[in-house]
């Protein structure tokens, strides 16, 4: 299947891992070497030199529980398959393993002196040396107690002294004064700001822009009458040319900042993710909003409940500060033409410089909690919005996931081209709104497309029981609906990954709608469903849609699964129009050679399995474990082949990646010397055969009068 697929094409990957939060009882110091070895909460096993406080290496250890150290690291995991244990004894500077040991019974306990361990089961206590040989069951002399570093209690070791932070951080002062801090925080939002075109850019670029800059000038001004009615006009044209022009590096380069729990921003460079450019105290202590960060140009800004902070993207200068924002809901802070807007909690719209702000068309918003969502409108030229409808979940089922179009994201095509080259239409309506549910008792799924300017269903599915408890994961795209979740059985264990494909109509060249229609419902115009269910044999903790800046590119979902890998999968992977094998009986169009009819493979459909092979080609984060991940986010380069790819929680993993390949990119191997001559030689050739051509035309009129 993959011979036939171009895959996502993933380059200028960098990794930034997080070790999570360290707790006192699988800690330990290492004095003759330095070091701090410890187990976090997220099961990274990681030792730091406490004098810089670097990480020397580290490793994830799913199903470990207890950590001791002398002069090599110790570590206790647990073996669910057969219900064991086993003994990991790691080298502390380089973090090779050493030796290991399994013992048959689940060990309760782990602690050490400086000759033996000693392991806590239930049937036996093993006294066991530092090369995992077991020494005795039955120790002679009573093994030491457990023990462990104490929490805000100063470790000396030489000059240098370690504190242990009750949250979980790390402090170490040297002869009194602080030299490092190890804060556990993660990631709550990434946004990308352009990068400036500055005077380091390279000087043919710099002459080449500087001359299209002056040609622009020459050309607008030639145009006086225009110019002397709006003044404003060569500014503003000048403006948005060079704003289109300033980037050499086709939008490939940004600056990334975050938004980490604490409340703080961190801005680093995608070329040089190590160096921080720019960070801020905390700005959100008291946060309401769902994504607080919004950019504009090179704008940041920041919303809490009281204040509304306007930073510069490329400084972090904290360029002015607008207060009194109060929401009445989380989601309700969002971008008109550039300037940010919010919902008071008088239910008032109002811009950041507290004016009214009156949209130019009806805006649906809508809220939402685990048993019911409230749709409202603020309607056109009105500066308030009003209740127009209210949704409540069914008896017994909690709303467990929402998911809404991106606004920003592009559409290239308002169809899809078949095979005999009839077309079927996208469903594109852009006031729709995904709910899937779960039975808190059956654990039955119930999925529901609202209509968010009437409250009415578009679309109902019942699906299979799950688990009551298991987290469900949803995401709206183009005009498909796709939503995961963990299915354990005693057979089996399996991410589902449910899928809808909508369209305008079952039959091709039919179509009844257009994007801007207010309500689906006005003519009763709901979608063509095609709905298909897969089995990925990963456990799946984020998902997203790749987002290119025309839309033309191929789409991908992009996957974090719980294993520390993400993947870019090809939306034809996941089509709701995957041809079933039941269809094939009987069918006189499909050969006995190929399951798909002629019509269908024309199309490039692929036939229909239940299974999604987890494949190596699928992998863009390589050989890095990126842990903790909850978010994945896809912003748009200048390059409609390439995207940019952030995925964030714990671990901070960045990519490039480009689905149809790099199709408007120059090979590494194009030679601009080798063309030149080309051209000269072609033109130098010519030339001379201009000449023979003329030659022999004068000889030839000679000939004929003679």
């Amino acid at each position: 299947m993959f011979n036939i697929l171009i895959l996502a094409i993933a380059v200028a990957a960098w990794h930034l891992p997080s070790l999570g939060l360290f707790d006192c009882i699988n800690s330990a110091l290492i004095e003759d070497q330095l070091l701090f070895a410890g187990l976090s909460s997220s099961n990274i096993l990681a030792a730091i030199n406490i004098t810089d406080g670097s990480t020397l290496w580290r490793h994830h250890l799913p199903n470990a529980y207890r950590l001791v150290a002398s002069k090599t690291v110790a570590v206790l995991e647990y073996v669910p398959a057969s219900n064991s244990t086993l003994l990991k004894i790691y080298d502390s500077l380089d973090g090779l393993i050493l030796n290991e040991m399994y013992l048959p019974h689940p060990a309760m306990g782990l602690s050490q002196d400086d000759a033996y361990l000693y392991i806590y089961s239930k049937p036996a206590m093993y006294q066991v040396d530092w090369a995992a040989n077991i020494v005795s069951k039955e120790p002679k002399r009573p093994p030491p107690r457990e023990s462990c570093l104490k929490t805000g209690t100063e470790y000396t070791v030489g000059d240098y002294s370690l504190v242990v932070q009750p949250e979980g951080g790390l402090q170490t002062y040297l002869n009194s004064r602080l030299q490092w801090t190890y804060a556990p925080v993660s990631s709550e939002q990434v946004v990308f700001v352009d990068k400036p075109y500055t005077l380091s850019s390279p000087a043919p670029v710099r002459l080449g822009l500087d001359l299209q800059s002056w040609k622009l000038r020459w050309s607008l001004l030639s145009d006086r009458f225009k110019v002397l009615l709006s003044p404003t006009s060569l500014k503003r044209n000048l403006h948005d040319y060079l704003e289109s022009k300033t980037h050499p590096d086709f939008g490939l380069e940004k600056i990334m900042v975050r938004l980490s729990t604490d409340g703080s921003l961190h801005a680093i460079d995608t070329v040089d993710p190590k160096t921080e450019l720019w960070s801020t105290d905390s700005l959100l202590p008291r946060n309401s909003f769902a994504h607080p960060i919004l950019v504009s140009n090179e704008t940041i800004y920041v919303a809490n409940t009281s204040a509304v902070f306007a930073i510069h993207g490329i400084t972090g200068d904290i360029t002015s500060t607008h207060f009194g924002c109060v929401s009445a809901n989380p989601g309700w802070f969002f971008l008109v033409d550039g300037i940010p807007a919010y919902i008071s909690q008088s239910g008032e719209s109002v811009h950041i410089d507290n004016t009214p702000y009156t949209p130019d068309n009806d805006l649906f918003l809508h809220a939402s909690t685990d048993k019911d969502v409230r749709g409202y409108v603020l309607e056109k030229g009105k500066p308030r919005i009003r209740d127009i409808w209210h949704f409540k979940a069914p008896k017994g089922f909690s709303i467990r996931n929402t998911a809404v179009k991106d606004p920003a994201d592009t559409v290239g095509s308002v169809g899809r081209v078949l095979g005999d080259r009839s077309a079927l239409f996208k469903y594109l309506y852009p006031n729709a709104m995904a709910v899937i549910m779960v039975n808190d008792v059956t654990g039955e799924v119930l999925f529901v497309l609202l209509d968010l300017v009437s409250g009415q269903p578009l679309v109902t599915y019942e699906g299979d029981k799950i688990d009551p408890n298991t987290p469900i994961l949803l995401t709206y795209g183009e005009h498909y609906v796709v939503a995961t979740y963990l299915s354990i059985t005693e057979q089996t264990r399996a991410t589902v990954i449910l899928v809808w494909d909508l369209y305008e109509s079952y039959k091709p060249n039919i179509r009844l709608t257009r994007p801007l229609e207010s309500s689906a419902l006005k003519k009763n115009l709901k979608p063509a469903v095609y709905f298909k269910s897969y089995l990925f044999d990963a456990d799946i903790v984020a998902l997203s849609f790749s987002r290119t800046l025309h839309g033309i590119t191929s789409k991908n979902l992009l996957l974090a699964t719980r294993e520390g890998r993400i993947l870019s999968m090809p939306r034809m992977f996941l089509d709701g129009r995957r041809p079933v094998y039941s269809a094939w009986l009987g069918d006189s169009s499909r050969s006995k050679k190929s399951p798909l009819s002629k019509v269908e493979a024309m199309e490039g459909l692929i036939a229909y399995e239940p299974e999604i092979p987890d494949n190596e080609k699928l992998l863009i984060s390589g050989a890095s474990y990126v842990h903790g991940t909850r978010h994945i986010v896809c912003y748009p380069s200048h390059l409609e082949s390439t995207l940019h790819v952030v995925s964030y929680g714990e671990d901070i993993f960045y990519t490039q990646i480009s689905p149809s390949n790099t199709f408007d990119m120059l090979p590494e191997t194009f030679s601009k010397s080798q063309i030149v001559l080309t051209c000269a030689a072609l033109t130098i050739a010519v030339y001379i055969l201009k000449r023979l051509a003329d030659r022999k035309q004068v000889r030839h009129k000679w000939k004929v009068a003679t």
